[in-house]
């Protein structure tokens, strides 16, 4: 029966030492997690149970609410995509009135809506303890937004909440900036795509002059525009606590991009910023690099899907060899072309902080990627390469090769969606016999065939580093396959073809 099937699953995976109990996409159902309830009561041991997508429903998620009132050492509950409504969310919001263990709680992809929303904030008022509470996308509206904004100017122990992909409309983020005025304990708050508009946008940015605690905040796909920009842009002039923002998919042109950089040029928190998919084109891209040529903070600079072009690109370029803190730049889905590899891969030889190269879905080709080799040559800081989708041919990954018999500090390299075949793999096969320090590379995609995949087999036996080998959709043929799949049993790499 049903019943007895999910008690021995329980029995199989959960002890009276379990801390980690993790049945996700099991189709559990209500029956399942009663079954599990009955088990948990008196439980001590257990600290994180994870039951996301498992088609639970309002009984089910009562008798998980019953345990929370007498037990308190679970830390970690993931409901994720379940199916339960209002009753459900009630039960669990009334347990949190009297529970004192619970510290995340995931409701992400359920209906909760603004009475949920209500009941959650009633326990927040009250709860010390919980720390995480992920309400994305949840069918929220201006009524229950409004409820968790007033619950957070009392509560003292929530420091991350994700309100993301709800329909908090402007009046919603006007709320929530009314609590961040007020609320000195919260480090995280995530409000992208809530369709707050540059009224909410600007009313957010406001409150960062006041609150000196926030330490991320994600915006992202609002449509705010460079209004909103120009409010953020004053606000890290005088807030320096603030170290990540996320603006991804705003429409804030190179004129917020721009903005931006002039605030950052005397801001002293700011660690990451995201401005992928803003169309900041050239001009927002020299901006940047403007900035970078004098700040010292910034580690992280994402700006794919961009626009950007080689003039861009050059300009950032310069300024990364002067730049001695920058771990991470990200230009994926621009128009970057082999001049603006050149130069790049000029700004490599000398740059010493940069950790990952972002280069994918653009079109370096051959010249690009050979120009880039020869740098990472001499380059010892760089340990991540994407460089896949780029029409880069056999020349360009023989040169990576040649690289890799000489770099040892790169860890991971994808060069998927290229244009190389067997040639341009036993390049590479050849450079793994002596490399034995990366642990990931991706070759999908391609037109790798038997001879190429002969090689690589050849090379797994030798090569003790590399954990992760990708082939999935070249032309590996029966035989080819066949090879790789007889090693990898008898290896620890995992083959994805």
């Amino acid at each position: 029966s049903t019943q007895s099937t999910w008690a021995n699953i329980i029995d199989e995976q959960f002890t009276d030492q379990t801390q980690v109990l993790n049945l996700s996409h099991n189709i559990v159902g209500d029956l399942g997690i009663e079954l599990l309830a009955e088990t948990l009561e008196g439980n001590v041991s257990l600290r994180e149970l994870c039951l996301c997508a498992n088609r639970v429903e309002d009984d089910g998620v009562w008798a998980l609410a019953e345990v929370l009132r007498v037990s308190h050492t679970l830390q970690h509950l993931d409901l994720e995509r379940n199916e339960f409504r209002l009753k459900g969310v009630e039960s669990i919001a009334d347990a949190l009135h009297v529970n004192t263990g619970l510290r995340r709680l995931i409701l992400k992809g359920n209906r909760v809506m603004d009475k949920g929303a209500i009941s959650l904030a009633s326990a927040l008022k009250v709860n010390p303890i919980i720390e995480e509470l992920n309400l994305k996308a949840t069918e929220i509206g201006l009524k229950g937004v409004t409820a968790i904004a007033d619950a957070m100017k009392v509560n003292t122990s929530l420091q991350t909440l994700k309100l993301g992909s709800n329909m908090l409309g402007p009046k919603g983020a006007i709320a929530l900036a009314g609590a961040l005025q007020k609320n000195n304990h919260l480090r995280h708050l995530a409000v992208g795509s809530t369709e707050m508009g540059h009224q909410g946008g600007i009313a957010l940015a406001n409150a960062l002059k006041i609150n000196a605690t926030l330490r991320k905040i994600t915006l992202s796909e609002n449509e705010l525009g460079n209004k909103t920009c120009g409010a953020l842009a004053e606000a890290l002039s005088v807030n320096t606590g603030l170290s990540n923002l996320n603006l991804k998919s705003n429409a804030i042109g190179a004129r917020g991009a721009s903005g931006l950089a002039g605030a950052l040029t005397t801001n002293v928190g700011l660690k990451v910023l995201n401005l992928e998919r803003n169309k900041i084109r050239d001009e927002g891209a020299q901006a940047l690099a403007t900035l970078l040529q004098s700040n010292r903070h910034v580690l992280a600079l994402k700006l794919g899907s961009n626009r950007v072009t080689d003039v861009g690109m050059e300009a950032l370029a310069a300024a990364l060899k002067v730049n001695s803190s920058l771990t991470q730049l990200n230009l994926g889905s621009n128009r970057i072309e082999a001049p603006g590899a050149c130069a790049f891969a000029d700004a490599l030889k000398c740059n010493a902080s940069l950790q990952q190269v972002h280069l994918e879905s653009n079109g370096i080709g051959d010249e690009g990627m050979v120009a880039m080799a020869e740098a990472l040559k001499v380059n010892t800081g760089i340990q991540f390469v994407n460089v896949w989708f780029n029409s880069i041919g056999d020349v360009g990954v023989q040169a990576i090769a040649e690289t890799l018999k000489l770099n040892s500090s790169i860890r991971e390299v994808n060069l998927k969606n290229n244009s190389f075949g067997d040639d341009g793999a036993v390049s590479l096969a050849d450079a793994l016999k002596s490399n034995h320090s990366l642990s990931e590379v991706h070759l999908e995609f391609n037109r790798i065939h038997s001879v190429g995949a002969s090689a690589l087999a050849d090379a797994l036996r030798v090569n003790t580093g590399l954990g992760v080998l990708s082939l999935g959709l070249n032309e590996l043929g029966e035989a080819g396959v066949a090879q790789l799949g007889n090693l990898v049993q008898s290896t620890r790499i995992r083959l994805e073809t």
